[in-house]
């Protein structure tokens, strides 16, 4: 029997939460493919799913895939590069041998590169850096290209993910805790710069709206960003792991200027750029509508962290 859904990556940050998500809403017939040293803390009912541990790398793995009727692939490898072209390899191989309808592609919104600043959106050139930015933008070009033409394809581009179970926050937290002179002196520095941060939250939501479409035409590329959120700046990303934390504010609660916020950062080529803005109008214009905020997602990984420490002040 084929399976409805299988997600690849499942013991990662997103897939972790994705499996939940599908579990809580009567999915069934799901499978989680993970590599054998991973693991994957309870989701729910286990009459639901399958676990399967192999790693994509290997052309073994292609029969794990080739009967899935939608793929959502959430596998990478952080420190290997060519090991990411070859498992891409296998599941257009896969796509070519089986039955996969569609497959739902999490890639990353540096994928496009960092420019200068400004808005960025789907139909930006893209000029990435070469390492990690160079890798996410060739798997995506491989999938367009090797994947047979019945096969639909997304490839979504999500900006820097944070909520329950992620490190997205924890530079921020580890500051504030540890370092009081540094946590304020990265305050008034970067007080007013944007911080791209989306909620893993409506990242599983854009994957639930694509699962659901009855029919997607073409092979498409969306921005999932949270970037129009009125707290994703640094500073006001900072009061609110304050708040929910228990400690002070900053004062004074002054910021760098942000035409000084663009030059320091211009200086440092390997951080965003101070005005970076990513678009997801595109998505928006599909019917999307955005599960939660920013600041109820902050609040719900500060209060779900395991350090008891840290979720102490959390009301």
């Amino acid at each position: 029997m084929s399976t409805e859904i299988t997600i690849a990556g499942a013991a990662g940050f997103v897939g972790n939460h994705l499996a939940r998500r599908l579990i809580a809403e009567g999915y069934k017939n799901i499978r989680l493919i993970m590599r054998e040293e991973e693991s994957l803390s309870d989701v729910g009912d286990t009459d639901v799913f399958s676990i399967v541990k192999t790693n994509l790398i290997r052309e073994t793995s292609i029969s794990t895939i080739s009967d899935t009727k939608i793929l959502i692939n959430l596998a990478y490898a952080k420190d290997d590069f060519n090991g990411n072209l070859k498992m891409t390899a296998n599941i257009c191989k896969a796509a070519k041998k089986g039955q996969i309808r569609r497959i739902i592609h999490i890639s990353s919104a540096v994928a496009c590169g960092f420019h200068s600043g400004g808005n960025i959106s789907e139909t930006t050139p893209p000029y990435p850096a070469p390492g990690y930015q160079q890798n996410k933008l060739m798997i995506e070009e491989m999938l367009k290209t090797e994947l047979p033409a019945q096969t639909e394809l997304i490839i979504l581009r999500p900006s820097m993910i944070i909520g329950t179970g992620g490190s997205g926050l924890d530079f921020i937290v580890t500051r504030i805790l540890s370092s009081p002179w540094r946590s304020r002196v990265a305050y008034w520095l970067l007080k007013n710069r944007r911080v791209n941060f989306v909620a893993v939250e409506n990242v599983v939501e854009t994957v639930m709206f694509f699962i659901r479409l009855p029919r997607i035409a073409g092979r498409e590329v969306y921005i999932v960003s949270d970037d129009d959120d009125a707290d994703n700046y640094y500073g006001r990303v900072e009061r609110l792991i304050r708040l929910y934390l228990g400690k002070p504010f900053i004062r004074p609660d002054v910021g760098l200027p942000e035409a000084c916020l663009r030059i320091l950062l211009r200086l440092m080529p390997a951080h965003s750029p101070a005005d970076l803005l990513y678009l997801s109008d595109k998505l928006s214009g599909m019917g999307y509508k955005r599960k939660i905020s920013l600041k109820e997602s902050i609040r719900g990984a500060i209060k779900n962290c395991p350090d008891k420490s840290i979720k102490a002040g959390v009301a």
